[in-house]
């Protein structure tokens, strides 16, 4: 049969629309993958390839802000026994246990070697919170948040001796 025969041409083109609908599903199959789940409609008719390059800057960015999130959290604990000494030496030289958060944070912030924010301070006090229950605790009181400590001065060194020795 030679080319120009009604049976060649009917049997290259349904080899064609073969070829063309694998394609199709081919490029949605990898659409899918790229994406992670089935692609929207209004996203069907971009290259996979530009999909894949969104992704994957996506992921960086999602990467560099686990990374960026870690290096925060690194720093918090690494200032934590600082933060600790500040806060038993205001409450030893007020002489009490409890003490309204909002005025700690303030001389935390005024007596902070470095510049800090509030809102660094207040984050590092939940790491605070978070990794020394036994020690430190928030209480709400008429509306007043307050921060009190367990005032033993065996508890206090044992708690910064192992936030030492967790940094090193």
């Amino acid at each position: 049969i030679g080319e120009n025969h009604p049976g060649y041409i009917q049997k290259n083109t349904l080899k064609l629309e073969i070829e063309d609908f694998q394609r199709t599903i081919d490029d949605k199959t990898k659409h899918e993958t790229i994406l992670g789940s089935e692609v929207p409609p209004e996203l069907q008719n971009i290259s996979p390839d530009i999909i894949f390059l969104a992704r994957k800057k996506q992921m960086q960015v999602q990467e560099n802000l686990k990374f960026e999130t870690m290096r925060q959290q690194e720093y918090m604990v690494e200032k934590i026994p600082a933060l600790l000494d500040m806060i038993w030496s205001k409450l030893c030289s007020i002489g009490k246990s409890i003490v309204l958060k909002d005025a700690l944070l303030e001389h935390i912030v005024n007596s902070y070697p470095t510049p800090i924010t509030k809102s660094d301070v207040d984050e590092q006090m939940k790491v605070l919170l978070n990794l020394a229950p036994h020690w430190c605790s928030i209480k709400t009181l008429e509306n007043k948040t307050w921060f009190k400590i367990v005032k033993d001065c065996n508890v206090f060194m044992a708690v910064r001796s192992n936030f030492v020795r967790g940094i090193k």
